[in-house]
């Protein structure tokens, strides 16, 4: 009879590899043998993705909308006020005809 060992791993383990695994079947669909082309940017994708931890409370989520919203708010402004400056010296150099 013929054991095989199987090291075990954690459900972390697990879980990432079948992430992985959806990621890239997601990206390549029918074209099976274009896997390796996507490899990099799946592995950049999931080491850069936002950790959802499931365990947070109701307030903590409460206070990362209130920063993102606030921050979006932010960003709108800074770029009305600087599409407003671009636009005052464009007026300026340009000539009526």
């Amino acid at each position: 009879m013929i054991y095989v060992h199987h090291m075990q791993s954690d459900g972390q383990t697990e879980v990432t590899n079948r992430t992985l695994g959806d990621m890239l079947h997601c990206l390549v669909m029918d074209n099976i043998k274009s896997w390796d082309s996507v490899l990099c940017k799946v592995e950049f994708a999931h080491n850069y993705a936002v950790n959802i931890n499931p365990t947070h409370e109701h307030g903590q989520a409460v206070d990362l909308v209130a920063n993102i919203y606030s921050l979006h708010t932010q960003v709108h402004d800074n770029l009305q006020l600087s599409s407003a400056k671009y636009k005052v010296s464009a007026d300026r150099h340009r000539h009526d005809m």
